[in-house]
């Protein structure tokens, strides 16, 4: 699945906001993407070191892109989506290394006919988790 969509096709943000590199894998309720941070990452801090909060913006996004995928499959339009809070965010460092690689997982926990959805997520770097955090997000539903 992962050559099946572009992430440009998928997602609604511009080029240059496209936070995420690639899909690993995508199912019904669940998505695995993959963040290299480089140079030219945003959010670097002042040392070139990613923030570990950043992390949570790459989880949205993989949302994101699961959202686009499911969407399209089903022939919807592809909607932007909001994130509406963060909680139990934890992490096992509090910034991230140039030429780091981040798996990133996350699993749809409840999506109620509003439009709200609930996500379990999860960031690796090197098999380790790194990153959790559960995410609250909402997309117009149509």
């Amino acid at each position: 699945m992962s050559s099946e969509f572009k992430l440009s096709t998928i997602l609604p943000h511009s080029k240059r906001m496209i936070l995420i590199d690639k899909i690993i894998s995508y199912a019904e309720t669940s998505l695995i993407a993959e963040v290299k941070i480089t140079s030219n990452s945003y959010f670097l801090n002042q040392q070139k070191e990613l923030p570990a909060w950043v992390i949570s913006e790459y989880m949205a996004q993989a949302i994101s892109a699961w959202s686009g995928i499911s969407r399209l499959k089903e022939g919807k339009k592809i909607e932007n989506g909001y994130l509406l809070g963060i909680r139990r965010f934890k992490s096992t460092q509090p910034t991230f290394s140039l030429n780091c690689i981040l798996t990133i997982e996350i699993n749809q926990v409840l999506q109620d006919e509003a439009g709200v959805g609930v996500f379990n997520c999860i960031a690796q770097e090197n098999n380790q988790n790194c990153v959790s955090c559960v995410l609250t997000v909402f997309q117009k539903q149509s």
